[in-house]
């Protein structure tokens, strides 16, 4: 399966419609991402009772390209408001890593 032509659009898509953040107070040209209220539906199918527990209204979901490392804890700030990243997965298509969604949730 040829991958390139998915990936090549959706990191297009991120190009164009992305908002630019920080991780832990640093900026990097590959900081850019698509940001989504996390709903409740999405909190319980990717996290378990006691994540779901530890995330704070109104959460978000953030979708990246898969290079950028968005580590469990880092703290992202988009706006001037900060978000803890609560969990990330990497999705792949034919082994190839595509896209990430972060999970957030306002830091405390």
């Amino acid at each position: 399966m040829n991958v390139a032509p998915y990936k090549k659009r959706l990191w297009r898509l991120i190009d164009k419609y992305g908002e630019t953040f920080t991780v832990d107070g640093e900026t990097s040209p590959s900081y850019k991402g698509i940001f989504h209220i996390l709903d409740s539906t999405t909190i319980k199918m990717l996290l378990d009772d006691l994540e779901a527990l530890s995330v704070l209204k109104p959460g978000l979901k953030l979708y990246t390209k898969a290079p950028v490392v968005l580590p469990r804890g880092a703290i992202v700030t988009r706006g001037g408001k900060d978000y803890k990243v609560k969990k990330v997965f990497t999705y792949a298509l034919a082994g190839e890593a595509v896209h990430n969604i972060a999970l957030l949730s306002p830091d405390e």
